[in-house]
């Protein structure tokens, strides 16, 4: 109980002298009185002392004979809002029972508002397909020629929660990997391969108090949805609720964009993490001077279409994003024809969005196909005989385009089946023994906000 100063035991011998003793150390104007096993019997103040004696008593008289006994209480668990009515009806204190047992009293100062402790704050961030454009958005090409890149983001989320703690411990947990990381403070945190993904915001943003973090994810590590963005954009957002100063999308992008890039060293572009916060079809060029994310309006029924038409297929096995990104960074710009190509997978986003805004479906497939063939040249760890056959495999079941998302090597395939073999590719695949995922388009992007307790 906090508040051991405000009780005294209802000991035979306890008179009021012994009484105003105990509430001229308390200083809070009153004393609770209890009995047995901790069970209140009643209340005196001040007032009441004085009234006591002004009606003739001695300071020498028993207090339990002068005891206001008619006192209101409340059972654990009241809620901040009944409390309130109680003060407001001029009450001073409550006490807290557990049945007739006595676990604490509360005064006003109790339920004051305090962000120290028992805040949580939620934050879910979608994973993105992207369409075309993929690798023009790496620094070293955009810097020279511009990149530009088509996508969307799906209903497929990470989730991050943090609470706030009354102390400075640092508690990181990953439910998708099954693991804790504990430190002292946040000075203890530091990058030893666990859960480093989680511990740069952290770094970064340097929250002033102890924090729990948890976090989750609809989809596999190295899927090629831009998870690890993803991750990021969810724990910046849940970070973002604490502060007074909020970051808007462009600053949490680029603070995820830092995070991973240049804190971790994680080789990558800049789209996924433009896509985790801004949500919806978007259109993102990429300049020496500025990057500027275009929201695209397109029309209800092409997006209906899209839905129809697009599936997830997952390889199997996971993509190695590092040495994929570390070979594209470097022939993009060294070896002329790659950067040929490139350029010509930059124009293709911008032929993909004309098709886009203007319904026209089909087109958009036979550019998804174009876009592999290209995607292909960058690296030959993009693909393999085993990738190049489920491709093959789907185009003769009803795709009419698709491509390996995210560096390549592996994750999901998204492939768009044709007006009408729709279901014989699903078929198919599943026939294969392929993992298929269905989504809908996510047109908000990242959300993040406080929930009570």
């Amino acid at each position: 109980m906090k508040h051991k100063k405000l009780v005294i035991s209802a000991k035979s011998d306890l008179t009021l002298k012994a009484c105003m003793q105990a509430i001229d150390q308390n200083q809070m104007g009153f004393i609770m009185v209890v009995e047995g096993n901790n069970t209140p019997v009643g209340i005196l103040t001040d007032g009441d002392i004085r009234a006591c004696l002004l009606k003739g008593a001695t300071l020498d008289d028993p207090a339990l004979k002068h005891l206001n006994r008619k006192f209101v209480s409340a059972q654990k668990n009241v809620s901040r809002e009944n409390i309130l009515k109680l003060f407001d009806s001029s009450i001073r204190l409550v006490p807290i029972l557990d049945g007739t047992t006595l676990r604490d009293i509360v005064t006003l100062n109790d339920v004051r508002y305090d962000e120290s402790t028992g805040i949580t704050a939620r934050a879910k961030a979608p994973a993105r397909i992207s369409f075309g454009g993929g690798g023009t958005d790496l620094t070293p090409f955009f810097l020279e020629h511009g990149g530009a890149v088509l996508n969307a983001t799906i209903s497929l989320y990470s989730r991050a929660t943090i609470k706030r703690r009354s102390d400075k411990a640092i508690v990181i947990r990953s439910l998708d990997f099954d693991q804790t990381v504990t430190a002292d403070g946040l000075s203890a945190l530091k990058y030893d391969g666990n859960l480093d993904l989680l511990k740069a915001p952290l770094r970064l943003l340097k929250p002033e108090f102890g924090l729990e973090l948890e976090v989750s994810s609809d989809f596999p590590p190295s899927s090629g949805l831009g998870g690890s963005s993803v991750v990021l954009a969810s724990v910046i957002g849940c970070l973002n609720q604490f502060r007074s100063d909020n970051l808007d999308s462009y600053d949490i992008a680029e603070l995820a964009f830092q995070a991973e890039r240049i804190e971790l060293k994680c080789a990558g572009g800049w789209q996924d993490q433009y896509a985790a916060v801004f949500g919806g079809f978007n259109f993102m060029e990429f300049r020496r001077d500025r990057n500027e994310i275009n929201s695209l309006r397109v029309p209800e029924s092409a997006v209906n279409e899209l839905e129809e038409r697009m599936i997830l297929c997952f390889t199997g096995r996971a993509h190695p994003v590092q040495k994929i990104h570390d070979k594209q960074k470097k022939r993009m710009v060294d070896e002329a024809h790659i950067t040929e190509y490139a350029k010509r997978t930059r124009d293709i986003a911008y032929e993909m969005k004309a098709h886009l805004l203007r319904g026209e479906i089909d087109a958009l497939g036979d550019l998804l196909h174009e876009g592999w063939t290209m995607k292909k040249t960058f690296s030959e760890d993009i693909s393999d005989p085993e990738i190049d056959q489920l491709y093959d495999f789907a185009r003769e079941n009803g795709a009419v385009g698709g491509k390996l998302l995210g560096a390549g090597g592996g994750g999901f395939f998204l492939f768009q089946a044709g007006r009408d073999s729709r279901h014989n590719l699903i078929k198919a695949l599943a026939a294969k023994n392929f993992t298929l995922r269905e989504f809908n388009f996510d047109e908000k992007g990242l959300r993040n906000w406080i929930t009570k307790k």
